[in-house]
């Protein structure tokens, strides 16, 4: 090959794209990319959501059931902050494309005593509580924008009632486990991106007809996933990888057809050959400058 082909394989992706993220902050670069999620061998995908974590407490003061004077029930009080989270309205642009989000989804609750959240000593009133929040997002949104919405939905109720006390933490803490450190921004790259058409030609050339569908490709593009780091760093990608036969609840016995991992191999290899005989300025965005 006449340029130089990288093969990343990358760990942390369900926890924001760690891997991807580590080798975008030491400094590699490429002129072209494309992850191989299992979105379907007929399938170009270019755009997906955007993914942000969040922590939310309330703050209470604790004390016991026999003296309830000057208590504030953390658990209490967060209950109507999760009540107005199912009212946000998020400011943006709709998508068409992707019509059920943006979204916010409150996924975990935790209340009790002090920063360990003793559990243990139901007597007392619980002076902390956290949920963990979801918010899937769309191209064009913002995190910045979209905690201001929740602090218009929730500095009101604050107003009003002197006893909740909330903050918003983004990262969640360490000691949650599955939450994602990493925000992973939206993607919306042009299908007339050189690697996109690449990517095409290579599908026409292998198979002898069209992708089944580039660009917004429903429910894969409600996710979020490691391009967002490459597109972040100015590097033009897209996603292209063999569908999964999904099983199960828990996915124990989900597969890919050895049918796909052939139809993508070629396909990609294809891809490699060509892009590898490029100059950077032909895979490059004409809109899009690169960091």
């Amino acid at each position: 090959l006449a340029g130089d082909l990288i093969v990343a394989c990358v760990a942390g992706e369900t926890q924001g794209g760690e891997g991807t993220h580590y080798l975008m902050e030491r400094g590699l670069r490429a002129d072209a990319a494309v992850v191989a999620e299992p979105f379907g061998a007929d399938n170009l995908v270019t755009v997906h959501s955007g993914i942000v974590h969040m922590a939310i407490h309330t703050y209470g003061v604790t004390g016991h059931i026999g003296r309830l004077e000057g208590t504030v029930n953390a658990v209490h009080t967060m209950t109507a902050v999760i009540e107005a989270l199912s009212r946000v309205q998020f400011r943006h642009a709709p998508r068409p494309d992707l019509p059920a989000f943006p979204r916010l989804n409150v996924g975990s609750i935790i209340g009790g005593r002090g920063r360990d959240y003793v559990l243990v000593e139901p007597p007392y009133v619980p002076d902390l509580c956290t949920i963990l929040v979801d918010v899937h997002f769309v191209p064009g949104q913002t995190v910045d924008e979209i905690v201001a919405d929740i602090r218009r939905t929730l500095d009101p109720i604050a107003a009003r009632d002197g006893e909740l006390r909330y903050e918003i933490e983004i990262p969640p803490p360490d000691r949650f486990k599955g939450r994602r450190r990493l925000v992973m921004e939206p993607l919306d790259v042009p299908i007339d991106a050189p690697i996109v058409q690449t990517v095409a030609r290579s599908y026409r050339t292998v198979t002898g007809r069209e992708p089944h569908a580039i660009g917004t490709v429903l429910p894969h593009s409600y996710s979020a996933d490691d391009t967002c780091h490459l597109w972040k760093a100015g590097i033009p990608c897209l996603l292209y990888g063999p569908g999964v036969i999904r099983g199960g609840e828990n996915e124990d016995d989900a597969c890919v057809l050895v049918s796909e991992m052939e139809k993508v191999t070629r396909v990609l290899a294809v891809t490699a050959l060509d892009v590898c005989q490029r100059e950077p300025a032909d895979l490059a965005i004409a809109s899009r400058s690169r960091p």
